[in-house]
């Protein structure tokens, strides 16, 4: 992932009408800080701190999943959407509290085992928490790039279903071309190992031993002319706040809001790269 990638899933919820919150963080315990920090801010921003809900893809999947049912926040995530970040080791943190959940995953997934999101998946039916799925059998570590739109629309759904049905901007992108831009966000390289087949490791352990350094850097190739000429139109409709420091440290997110909304839904977005250079954090 590169910034250009963020933006463009930022401005795809923004169209949808949500707040899009960009951490940029290295440990499971800088998105705890930042979700409390955008609790105390939200009124700023519009956004309604009773609909949070958390998005992440590969490492920044398995940290959002662990930072969700750990219950720790002072606002609880109502849903996540874990695409293949899940691993066996989440299953010993599900509750009768824990959020709504999306697992998008393949089984042919040689980075993150596939058998981390069906043990995840049985753990949360059997606490009677709503889970859905999109399963695909062949997709490797980029299930969210066999079919873009159904995977645009099943979260859309997804979010929908706990959220409401929101409007989107005029601005917004049609379904192809939106599925176009977020199938181009998550880079489909990048095959190191990030879990264990058992799932003995959580991501934050993972991060403290440093395994984020040996992922290759995605491409940092600037989108094609249509895109970028459509992600500058997405990206106007919307108020951009940037390099806000939310913890010690050089910790620090970007929130993507439209001023003229209120109470909005707000998504947070993990991922595994510093927004600032493009590289691994």
């Amino acid at each position: 992932l590169n910034k250009n990638d963020m933006v463009r899933k930022a401005t795809w919820f923004t169209d949808m009408g949500y707040i899009a919150v960009v951490m940029n963080y290295a440990t499971v315990s800088d998105i705890h800080t930042s979700i409390t920090w955008f609790h105390g801010q939200a009124n700023k921003y519009g956004g309604d701190v009773n609909r949070f809900a958390i998005y992440g893809y590969s490492w920044g999947g398995g940290n959002a999943c662990s930072a969700a049912l750990s219950g720790k926040d002072k606002t609880k995530m109502r849903a996540q959407i874990i695409v293949a970040g899940a691993s066996k080791g989440h299953v010993n943190m599900v509750g009768g509290s824990s959020p709504s959940t999306l697992l998008v995953h393949s089984r042919d997934d040689k980075t993150v085992p596939f058998v981390g999101s069906t043990a995840l998946e049985a753990a949360l039916k059997k606490q009677g928490i709503s889970v859905d799925t999109l399963y695909y059998s062949k997709g490797g570590h980029s299930p969210q790039n066999v079919n873009p739109t159904e995977f645009v629309n099943k979260m859309k759904n997804f979010l929908g279903a706990r959220f409401g049905k929101l409007a989107l901007s005029e601005t917004a992108a049609d379904g192809n071309q939106t599925a176009s831009l977020l199938a181009a966000a998550e880079n489909p390289e990048s095959e190191d190992a990030v879990a264990d087949e058992d799932g003995a490791e959580n991501a934050e352990t993972a991060s403290a031993e440093g395994v984020a350094e040996e992922v290759e850097p995605g491409s940092d190739d600037e989108p094609l002319d249509e895109e970028a000429a459509l992600l500058a139109q997405r990206t106007s409709a919307v108020t951009v706040a940037k390099d806000i420091s939310y913890g010690s440290g050089n910790k620090k997110l970007d929130v993507y809001y439209d001023p003229a909304r209120s109470n909005q839904p707000v998504v947070f977005l993990c991922h595994v790269r510093d927004l600032n250079k493009n590289d691994m954090v």
